[in-house]
Protein backbone atom coordinates (compact mmCIF):
# COMPACT_ATOMS: atom_id res chain seq x y z
CA UNK A 1 0.00 0.00 0.00
CA UNK A 2 1.36 3.42 -0.97
CA UNK A 3 1.21 6.09 1.69
CA UNK A 4 -0.31 9.36 0.52
CA UNK A 5 1.58 12.43 1.66
CA UNK A 6 0.02 15.87 1.57
CA UNK A 7 2.39 18.35 0.02
CA UNK A 8 2.33 21.99 0.84
CA UNK A 9 2.69 24.47 -2.01
CA UNK A 10 6.25 25.15 -3.00
CA UNK A 11 7.87 28.32 -1.73
CA UNK A 12 7.84 29.71 -5.24
CA UNK A 13 4.10 29.13 -5.66
CA UNK A 14 3.37 30.57 -2.22
CA UNK A 15 5.27 33.81 -2.79
CA UNK A 16 3.35 36.90 -1.81
CA UNK A 17 3.56 40.36 -3.28
CA UNK A 18 5.75 41.35 -0.32
CA UNK A 19 8.29 38.71 -1.33
CA UNK A 20 8.51 40.24 -4.78
CA UNK A 21 8.88 43.79 -3.44
CA UNK A 22 5.35 44.79 -4.42
CA UNK A 23 3.58 45.16 -1.10
CA UNK A 24 -0.13 45.97 -1.08
CA UNK A 25 -0.39 49.77 -1.28
CA UNK A 26 -3.87 49.95 0.27
CA UNK A 27 -2.80 50.35 3.93
CA UNK A 28 -0.49 53.22 2.97
CA UNK A 29 -3.20 54.82 0.87
CA UNK A 30 -5.67 54.55 3.75
CA UNK A 31 -3.17 56.15 6.14
CA UNK A 32 -2.43 59.00 3.73
CA UNK A 33 -6.15 59.57 3.06
CA UNK A 34 -6.71 59.85 6.82
CA UNK A 35 -3.86 62.36 7.07
CA UNK A 36 -5.49 64.43 4.33
CA UNK A 37 -8.79 64.22 6.24
CA UNK A 38 -6.98 65.49 9.36
CA UNK A 39 -5.38 68.34 7.41
CA UNK A 40 -8.83 69.27 6.12
CA UNK A 41 -9.94 69.73 9.74
CA UNK A 42 -11.96 66.49 9.77
CA UNK A 43 -14.45 67.99 7.31
CA UNK A 44 -16.84 65.33 6.05
CA UNK A 45 -17.84 64.84 2.44
CA UNK A 46 -14.39 64.70 0.85
CA UNK A 47 -13.54 61.06 1.45
CA UNK A 48 -13.40 60.13 -2.23
CA UNK A 49 -11.21 63.13 -3.07
CA UNK A 50 -8.89 62.34 -0.16
CA UNK A 51 -8.63 58.68 -1.22
CA UNK A 52 -7.86 59.54 -4.86
CA UNK A 53 -5.23 62.09 -3.84
CA UNK A 54 -3.68 59.66 -1.36
CA UNK A 55 -3.63 56.94 -4.01
CA UNK A 56 -1.94 59.30 -6.48
CA UNK A 57 0.71 60.26 -3.92
CA UNK A 58 1.47 56.73 -2.73
CA UNK A 59 1.63 55.19 -6.19
CA UNK A 60 3.81 58.06 -7.39
CA UNK A 61 6.22 57.45 -4.49
CA UNK A 62 6.36 53.73 -5.30
CA UNK A 63 7.30 54.40 -8.92
CA UNK A 64 10.24 56.62 -8.02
Amino acid sequence: MVKQVKRSPSRRAAQTDDDRGQADPQPGIAQRAYELYEQRGYAHGHDREDWIEAERQILSERRS
